[in-house]
C-alpha cells in the first residue's frame, strides 16, 4: 500500500499539473505534452502511473479553465447567443479531451526520460550523495514492488512505500 506521504505528493503534483495546464494548454500540443512531461518527470515511477497523472492534470486544469469561463459570464444561457455559446462550449470540451490525452502522454514519455536520467546517473556514478566511503553504490529492495532503491532512501521511488 502506498504511503500517505505518496499519495499527498502525488496529488500537490497533479495539482501543479493543473495549473501549469491552464496556461499552456492554448498552446496547441505542445502545451500539454510539456505539463505532462513536468508531472511525469517529477512523478517518479511507473510509465503508466506517469500517463495517469498526466491525464488527471490535464482534467483538473479542464475543470479549473471552465470555472474561470463559468466566472467570467462567458457562457450565455439565454438570446440569440445561445448557439454560438453552445458551439464555444463544444469547441472547448473537444479541444480539452485532446489536452488531457497529451497530458498523459507527455506524462508517459517524462517517467520515461526521468527513468533514462536516473539509469545515466547510476552508471556513471553521479550520485556522488549515495556512495559510501568504499566508493560502492548500496541498494534497498522494495518489499512492496521489488525496486531497487538507494540505501538511505526512505520510501521506495517506484510505489512510494515506506522503506523499513
Amino acid at each position: 500500500m502506498k504511503s500517505i506521504a505518496g499519495h499527498v505528493r502525488g496529488l500537490i503534483l497533479i495539482a501543479a499539473g493543473g495549473i501549469l495546464y491552464v496556461g499552456l494548454n492554448w498552446i496547441p500540443i505542445i502545451g500539454p505534452l510539456l505539463v505532462g512531461l513536468f508531472v511525469g518527470y517529477y512523478g517518479k515511477g511507473s510509465v503508466k502511473a506517469a500517463f495517469d497523472r498526466g491525464i488527471a492534470s490535464g482534467l483538473a486544469g479542464s475543470v479549473m479553465v471552465a470555472v474561470i469561463l463559468f466566472k467570467a459570464n462567458v457562457f450565455q444561457t439565454s438570446g440569440s447567443e445561445l448557439a454560438l455559446t453552445f458551439m464555444f462550449a463544444w469547441i472547448l470540451f473537444v479541444w480539452n479531451v485532446v489536452g488531457m490525452l497529451f497530458c498523459g502522454l507527455g506524462g508517459a514519455a517524462g517517467a520515461m526520460a526521468g527513468s533514462l536520467n536516473d539509469l545515466y546517473k547510476t552508471i556513471t556514478g553521479r550520485y556522488n550523495h549515495a556512495k559510501p566511503e568504499s566508493g560502492d553504490i548500496a541498494y534497498r529492495i522494495c518489499p512492496k514492488c521489488g525496486a531497487g532503491n538507494l540505501e538511505r532512501a526512505m520510501f521506495c521511488s517506484s510505489c512510494g512505500s515506506a522503506l523499513t
